[in-house]
C-alpha cells in the first residue's frame, strides 16, 4: 500500500519545513502546524490498529491543554503547542504519546546544548570561515538566534515526530 509512506513522508516533510521555519525566523506558520496534524492523524489511521486511536488522540488532547496551560504562563511559544499537539496525533495508544514526548524531551535538552555552545563558539568559526566565504550564511543564522533567548524547539518535536514516522511504518526505534 502506497498510501502509507506517503503519509508518513508528507507529515515527515511538514516536521522538516516547522523546523526550518522555526531556525530560520523563529515561528512556525499555522498551515504548517495544519498539514502536520492532517497527515499525522492520517498516518496514524493508515498504520492501524484503530481500537486506542480515540484513546491516543484524547491523550493528545489532554496534551494541547496543558501545553496551552505552559503558553498563558509564556513558558512556550504558541507554535510549538500547535506543533506538538499536531505531531502527538500520529501516535497510534497513549503509550507512544509519552514516548514520543520524552524523545522531544530529550532533543530539546540536547538542541539547548548545541545552542549555548554555538553562541559561544560562533564568533570563532564564523572567523575562521571568512576567507572561505562560508560565513554569510552562518552568519545570518548566528545573528537571529544569538541576542535570543528562545530555542528554535521545532527542532525537538520534528526529531520525536520523525521517530513517530518510524513506528508508523514498523520501523523498531528501540521501544
Amino acid at each position: 500500500m502506497l498510501a502509507l509512506p506517503l503519509a508518513a513522508g508528507l507529515y515527515a516533510g511538514c516536521l522538516v519545513l516547522a523546523a526550518w521555519q522555526d531556525l530560520k525566523a523563529r515561528r512556525i506558520p499555522n498551515t504548517v502546524a495544519l498539514a502536520t496534524a492532517s497527515f499525522a492523524a492520517t498516518l496514524a489511521w493508515l498504520a492501524g490498529p484503530r481500537a486506542e486511536l480515540p484513546l491516543a488522540h484524547g491523550t493528545s488532547a489532554l496534551l494541547f491543554l496543558v501545553l496551552f496551560l505552559m503558553w498563558t504562563r509564556g513558558w512556550l511559544g504558541g507554535g510549538d503547542v500547535k506543533l506538538l499537539t499536531a505531531a502527538s496525533l500520529a501516535a497510534a495508544d497513549p503509550v507512544e504519546v509519552g514516548i514520543f514526548l520524552l524523545v522531544v524531551a530529550v532533543g530539546g535538552g540536547a538542541l539547548a546544548v548545541a545552542v549555548l555552545a554555538w553562541r559561544h563558539l560562533a564568533p570563532l568559526v564564523l572567523a575562521a570561515l571568512i576567507p572561505l566565504r562560508l560565513a554569510p550564511p552562518l552568519l545570518a543564522l548566528t545573528e537571529s538566534s544569538r541576542d535570543s533567548t528562545t530555542l528554535p524547539y521545532a527542532v525537538a518535536i520534528a526529531l520525536g515526530g520523525l521517530w513517530l514516522a518510524g513506528a508508523r511504518l514498523g520501523w523498531n526505534l528501540g521501544w
